[in-house]
């Protein structure tokens, strides 16, 4: 178990308010800037609503504001995710970031400079492994934390997919900063290497919306299944939560050790 580890379910927001009338919701969430920017009070709401629910305690409420670059395919502008934060009291937006290029990455975060500071959650890109690594030396050093600050790492899924583990990665981040946290964006295609790298030191958490969109699927998660992504279609205009989809968001809060 992983302990320190927490999993936050991606579901819009009917299925989200459902998930919290059972009891499933927790209190660590990523939550993504355009839809709350296009529903602001319900998720206002919803934040208000959280509590420390078996799923939640005794740990603190604990929010990320994602950028969007998965579902929109181009991130938000700062200010656009700046704007999201402050609706839900994030505690760590994400940089802009571009899949798969570390080039591209520095330069939205160059350009977004202006408005982003320490505090945003870092997602280090390339195309390679010894690119990610360059990706995160750069990151690491161009918005430096004072001491004793955390600093936030958003490790995506697709190098588990395409490089086989997350797991150096996690162990590189760890080994040149001082005061990682450490969240893993998105189930990969693997399982056994996402519930690994939830133990590894200063892995807070994960996201996906994958439990959701399986149960929907007819498939309930186990340790050991080897499971692809189901296409997510329509999910985002889903308004009924599935039973199947909800026992699989539990398994993954109790899988990841909370």
């Amino acid at each position: 178990m992983a302990g320190n580890c927490r999993y936050s379910p991606v579901a819009p927001l009917p299925l989200l308010r459902q998930l919290q009338e059972r009891d499933l919701l927790g209190n660590y969430l990523l939550f993504l800037a355009h839809d709350v920017l296009e529903h602001p009070q319900e998720y206002s709401d919803l934040v208000a609503n959280l509590g420390n629910d078996e799923h939640a305690y005794p740990k603190d409420k604990f929010i990320i504001m994602d950028n969007g670059v998965i579902e929109l395919g181009t991130p938000l502008s700062a200010p656009e995710i700046q704007d999201a934060a402050h609706i839900v009291y994030a505690d760590t937006p994400i940089m802009p970031d571009f899949l798969g290029s570390f080039e591209e990455t520095q330069k939205r975060v160059i350009v977004a400079s202006t408005n982003i500071d320490s505090s945003w959650m870092r997602v280090p890109q390339g195309s390679n492994l010894r690119e990610v690594v360059s990706c995160i030396d750069w990151l690491h050093s161009y918005l430096p934390v004072a001491d004793g600050e955390p600093e936030y790492w958003g490790v995506p899924r697709w190098i588990t997919n395409q490089m086989g583990s997350r797991i150096p990665i996690v162990q590189y981040i760890n080994h040149i900063c001082a005061n990682p946290k450490i969240h893993l964006l998105g189930m990969s295609t693997n399982m056994q290497d996402d519930l690994r790298c939830c133990t590894l030191p200063d892995v807070i958490g994960i996201d996906s919306a994958n439990p959701l969109t399986l149960g929907i699927a007819g498939i309930n998660i186990t340790v050991g299944h080897s499971y692809g992504h189901p296409e997510r279609g329509n999910y985002w205009d889903a308004t009924k939560l599935w039973d199947q989809s909800a026992n699989n968001v539990a398994w993954m809060h109790d899988a990841v050790g909370i």
